[in-house]
């Protein structure tokens, strides 16, 4: 029986077969629509550490544990690192607090005193010190490249990458491997966002801003007003107050200007994508006066070299952002600059990927040292040109150089010699005997001809 303020009148039974048929295939309808978006929501899900599907939310509970936990269990490696083998370290094994992270760079730096540097570049807005690590190998070089990683703070795996090839090219160094230090100053920022890094440790995992919660890839000099939803404090990409208005991005932006006239090129790395990305970013237009061009190789050679996981393209094809490092970089010192982000589909990223991404990086970081040259002369996006006779310029590969009469430019070739009258050419491995003047010279795949030196030279595949 209703009870007496009901007054609305009961569904009375369906008895003509159209009526039922239509309220059949709505209820039918409605089935699909569920499915649908139960099917989409669990498209978003990833694999939690239990192998089970989860949301980020979900897993980044469980990693708040599992991290620490791994710590534990990988204790004790500052004692056992050792030169040559620094990319096999239990270090390695863990994404690592800034703490750690800092205690063992300061351990390279005391391990390696003639390699490696520490100097200040920054602070934050807690006051904590950003450090660059200064690499190289032999004297200090006319040109450096800058490689910076999480100034976005969730992005983990972006850190322990840059780490990693710093790393890696230190093993090369220990291994009598030929790397890029031998041609440039390296610097390698692991933190820029301290604070924030910090904060995504110790209580919000996605913490992706700075203290002041500004997003500090929205806080560099911009050409172009940021987005309404950039100006609320509460979005993600908040770009604060105005440009620089943060201490991390005014005291980097004035480290890099006091080593203008040495800065060859830089990267930023991040997490998570894929891609290899280049200007223009803030827009989806051209840049015009060739260097979309330039760009577009080298994002491709970077890429390639990175492997499978990684593709090219514009910033702004992937998703304009106003105000970010890379499109500053580029409009002010006109250097060639990439941002990668790291393969993956999470921010929250398993241990086991930490050394999978940071060879990734290493291999993307040598190859674009290979694009970029040192000379005095072509001082904007690296052309793919063999040096030039007389003026010294063109791209030098940190692996592949051979000097060239006059210029002191060239490809210089690891491990067997073949004297060649005044000039020192540098092979590997099997030697083509030269007439005099050193042509005839044939490496495989890419050729690259040269007139005056009696015969074309082929260049290896990167």
């Amino acid at each position: 029986m209703l009870p007496p303020y009901y007054t609305h009148e009961l569904p009375k039974p369906c008895t003509h077969y159209c009526i039922c048929l239509m309220k059949t295939i709505a209820i039918l309808a409605l089935a699909s629509v569920a499915v649908t978006f139960a099917a989409s929501d669990t498209a978003a899900l990833v694999q939690g550490p239990d192998r089970k599907l989860r949301t980020d939310a979900q897993v980044q509970a469980f990693r708040d544990n599992k991290a620490r936990e791994c710590h534990a269990q990988f204790d004790g490696y500052i004692e056992t690192l050792k030169a040559g083998k620094y990319k096999d370290s239990e270090f390695f094994k863990c994404f690592r607090t800034s703490d750690q992270i800092f205690e063992y760079v300061n351990k390279l730096v005391e391990q390696n005193p003639t390699l490696l540097t520490k100097e200040a570049i920054s602070t934050t807005v807690q006051g904590k010190t950003i450090y660059a690590y200064k690499l190289t190998s032999g004297t200090s070089k006319p040109k450096s490249l800058y490689f910076q990683s999480l100034i976005h703070a969730r992005e983990w795996s972006a850190g322990s990458s840059n780490l990693y090839a710093l790393s890696s090219i230190l093993d090369d160094i220990a291994n009598k491997e030929q790397t890029a230090a031998e041609l440039f100053n390296l610097y390698f920022v692991p933190i820029v966002n301290i604070d924030g890094y910090d904060i995504s440790w110790n209580s919000n995992r996605l913490q992706r801003k700075n203290a002041n919660e500004v997003d500090l890839n929205r806080n560099w000099p911009a050409r172009f007003d940021h987005p309404e939803k950039d100006k609320y404090p509460t979005n993600e990409t908040y770009h604060g107050t105005g440009a620089l208005s943060e201490p991390e991005t005014k005291g980097i932006d004035e480290w890099l200007k006091s080593k203008s006239s040495e800065l060859a090129g830089c990267v930023d790395v991040h997490s998570y994508g894929g891609v290899v990305l280049y200007p223009n970013g803030d827009t989806t237009e051209p840049i015009g006066n060739g260097d979309d061009e330039k760009f577009k190789v080298l994002g491709a050679k970077v890429a390639a070299a990175a492997g499978r996981n990684y593709k090219g393209q514009t910033g702004g094809s992937f998703g304009v952002a106003i105000g970010a490092f890379d499109d500053y970089i580029y409009r002010t010192y006109k250097k060639p600059v990439l941002t990668i982000e790291m393969a993956g589909n999470t921010f929250v990223a398993s241990e086991w990927t930490i050394p999978h991404r940071g060879k990734e990086t290493f291999r993307a970081l040598n190859q674009f040292a290979k694009e970029v040259s040192p000379h005095k002369g072509n001082g904007r996006i690296p052309d793919e040109v063999s040096p030039h006779k007389g003026n010294g310029g063109g791209i030098v590969f940190p692996n592949e150089v051979s000097p060239h009469k006059g210029n002191g430019g060239g490809i210089v070739f690891p491990d067997e010699v073949s004297p060649h009258k005044g000039n020192g050419i540098v092979f590997p491995n099997e030697v083509s005997p030269h007439k005099g003047n050193g042509g005839g010279i044939v490496f495989p795949n890419e050729v690259s001809p040269h007139k005056g030196n009696g015969g074309d030279i082929v260049f290896p595949e990167d």
